[in-house]
This record gives C-alpha cells, structure tokens and sequence, in this order.
C-alpha cells in the first residue's frame, strides 16, 4: 500500500513537471527513475560485447518470462552523440514487467566515432544476445530518435547483422519512436560530420534498404514533433506497403519528441497509448502468422491512426 501511494504522489509531481521535462528532453530520461519501480525485473546484468568503454549492455531479466517471446532490444536516442543505458531503466522496467527479456546496449558516438560505428555496435550487440543464448526466441529490435534509426538500418540492411555473424531472420520486428528514416537536415556542423562517412549519403537512410524482405514494423511519431517531423514515420510506411511488408503506425495529435519514449514508463503512461500500442503489437507478432512474417497482402491504411490527446 504504502508502495502504491509513493508512486501516486510522485506520478502527481511528474506531472506537473511535465511541460518543463518536455523542453528539457535529455533530462527527462533520468528524472523517471525517481518514480519507476523496482519490481517486474529479476535481475540486471550488466555484460561488454566488445573492448571499448561504451561497448556495453544491460540485461533486464524478467520475474516471469513469456514463452514464446522474443527479446527487445532498445536504442535510445541522443543524436547519436550522447545518451546513457543508466538513463533507460524505465524502458527495462516497463517490458520486463510485461514479460519480455530487455537489453538496452550502449553505443559508440561522436566526436570520436562517427557513421556508421554506431550501427557497427547495435549489430554486435545482437550477436552477443546470440551468443550467450540470450536471443533463442528471435529479437525485436526497438528505438528512439536516433536510436530508432540505429535499429531500423539493422532492421532493413542486412549487412551490419551478417557481418558480425547473425542471421538477419533472427530479427522478427521493429518498433521505432519519432525515428528519422528517409532524409533528415544535415544543415547543422555536428551531423554534416556524423554523416560524412556515408558515401553517397543514401546508404545512412533506413527506408533505401526496404524490400520484401523486411521485418514487420510499428511506427509511432507524435504529430506535434518537431525535432523528426512525422513525414518520417509515413514515407517509412508507404514504402514498406509498397513492397507488401505490414507496418503498422500510430501517430499521436499534440504530442511531441519526447512523449511518445517517455510515456513508456509506469508513471506517465497517460501521456500517450505507447505503452499499450507496443504491447498490442507484440501480442499480435505471436498469435498472427500473417504479422511474423515477413510479407503481408493486407497493410492497414497508410495514414495509420492518429489519437487525440489523452
């Protein structure tokens, strides 16, 4: 009881916070620990897939693991020069608590590494999940932002997985908040020097890599987003129709960059139907064959849903 009403009292708090977290955005992330539980996780193990500082991963065990399911794998955001796996225990929390094995890897990032380092890792982090026997059920590869767009060349080019040796069916899904797929502004110094690498810079565009043999895909963008307009979410969708993969999309009225990754967690949870859109999703990726499979000839509409705000 007592439990039950300190996150109550500290639900209250965020929310009255809410507007200023929304400006902060980096801040927001850490600030969510004060008021996530400690329960719906086993244990977290915290493991290197490889030499460097920032070639870590944790590991969220579940207190009671789906069968069946398959292990989410999340890439958080920060314009692929900052961020922290410490900053992210909601999103552990949240699909442990719900069943599912979590693994939340760091990453390298700029100004020491830039494209396509970052994806180099995401891919390596999955072929350690293999390894160790942490990835039996197949992997649904999640992020945000930035990290949605790690996840989603992983998910789409098959040549990251393969070469560090992971059969890219190992990967059922993606799930992508406010990600930026097709073209994004490289007006700013820093992301001209991320991207420069990426010769010609197509080949740092997830949506150049569909075909029909891409995974099944749920995308979710807020429509009041600014930071990654929704046009991102909705051209990553009509192609994937086009090549007859089923994507599914969300789009939420009002809400912006952070809300939809942060609406993930136990406290605020009436921000946006994220929480709940990615749980249906997942249920669906194992009861439906016609979801788990790479093809579909029945797409839902391309304009996807758009909720109102909560």
């Amino acid at each position: 009881m007592f439990k039950d009403q300190t996150i109550k009292h500290q639900h209250g708090r965020l929310l009255l916070v809410l507007p200023l977290l929304a400006l902060l955005q980096g801040c927001v992330y850490g600030m969510l620990d004060l008021a996530v539980p400690d329960d719906g996780y086993s244990e977290i193990i915290t493991a290197h897939y490889g030499d460097h500082p920032r070639q870590q991963l944790d590991l969220y065990l579940p207190e009671q693991k789906r069968a069946e399911a398959p292990t989410l794998v999340f890439f958080y955001g920060g314009s692929w020069a900052r961020g922290s796996k410490d900053n992210y225990r909601f999103i552990g929390q949240a699909f442990a608590e719900a069943g599912y094995l979590v693994a939340i890897p760091n990453y390298r990032v700029y100004p020491e590494h830039l494209f396509p380092d970052f994806i180099v890792d995401g891919a390596d982090s999955l072929a350690w999940l293999e390894r160790e026997g942490f990835a039996d059920r197949g992997i649904v590869l999640m992020g945000h932002s930035a990290g949605a767009h790690i996840a989603a060349m992983l998910a789409y080019n098959p040549t990251y997985v393969e070469d560090s040796g992971v059969d890219h069916k190992l990967i059922m899904a993606l799930i992508g908040y406010a990600g930026p797929y097709d073209d994004f502004d490289l007006s700013s110094r820093k992301l001209q020097r991320i991207f420069a690498p990426a010769i010609p810079l197509a080949v740092s565009r997830p949506i150049n890599f569909v075909d029909q043999n891409s995974p099944v895909s749920l995308l979710i963008h807020g429509l009041g987003d600014n930071t990654v307009v929704a046009t991102h979410s909705q051209n990553l969708a009509a192609k994937l129709h086009a090549h007859g993969v089923t994507a599914k999309t969300r789009f939420y009225q009002d809400n912006g960059h952070v809300a939809v990754v942060a609406s993930l967690a136990l406290p605020l949870r009436r921000w946006t139907p994220a929480f709940t859109d990615t749980l249906d999703f997942l249920a669906e990726l194992s009861r439906e064959p016609s979801l788990s499979s790479s093809a579909s000839t029945n797409p839902p509409p391309r304009n996807g849903t758009v909720y109102k705000q909560p």
